[in-house]
């Protein structure tokens, strides 16, 4: 009798699972897994939370309307690489004035240059006709 019930835990233990299920269970519909893919060794599938390595707070030294934004969240960034354009129209405005004061004051200096030529030259005449007891 020690013969026929064996050795083998497995067989004992399933037919045993198989006697203490009840008859009065529904029977489970098929499920259809698919088969698992061959994986590739150089990936692998997991799931849970994502966290970047490394990230920067991105802060602007001016104030100003953003009127483009050129990348992403989650886009790879270079130093350097443009990630957003601010309405600039305010500070071309300036630009543009301080050019025409600039343009302006070289015209001035011109000015006072061709002053400055035509007064050494009524020096020198005065001085010439001085030289010749033309003038007192």
């Amino acid at each position: 009798m020690l013969v026929c019930s064996g050795c083998n835990s497995h067989s004992q233990t399933a037919a045993a699972a198989a006697a203490e299920t009840p008859a009065t269970t529904p029977a489970a519909a098929p499920v259809s897994t698919p088969p698992p893919a061959a994986p590739d060794a150089k990936s692998f599938t997991t799931t849970g939370p994502l966290v970047a390595d490394q990230q920067a707070d991105i802060a602007t030294e001016r104030d100003g309307r953003v009127v483009n934004i050129a990348v992403q969240i989650g886009d790879h960034v270079r130093a350097g690489q443009l990630l957003a354009l601010l309405d600039d129209r305010a500070l071309r405005t300036a630009v543009d004035a301080c050019q025409a004061r600039i343009s302006a004051a070289k015209a001035q200096v011109e000015d006072w240059e061709a002053e400055q030529k035509s007064a050494t030259a009524d020096l020198r005449r005065a001085d010439g006709m001085r030289a010749e007891k033309i003038i007192s």
